[in-house]
């Protein structure tokens, strides 16, 4: 999409379905929310590890709060939930 001198690309990572992070205002054990994760590719929206996201780092689970890591509450990285009342 880089490559093309037309139109509008979409931010790499970021999810295009209807959808809400769970909980609202999640942030990971460092302080990183939802948007660091799509934003800096920390993971991808098929719930992969992202090319910002280093090995030495672990797992995903390792930085979960509440029992919830970035898998489950963030859009961007496969997460979260449907709004109410929405469809994709």
């Amino acid at each position: 999409c880089e490559d093309q001198s037309w139109g509008y690309c979409r931010p790499f990572g970021l999810v295009s379905r209807a959808c809400v992070d769970e909980p609202k205002g999640w942030r990971d054990k460092d302080g990183e929310d939802c948007g660091n994760y799509g934003s800096d590719g920390f993971c991808t929206p098929l719930g992969g590890h992202g090319l910002g996201w280093e090995a030495s780092w672990g797992t995903f689970a390792a930085f979960a709060v509440d029992g919830r890591d970035a898998l489950a509450a963030c859009c961007n990285c496969g997460g979260g939930r449907a709004p109410a009342g929405c469809a994709d």
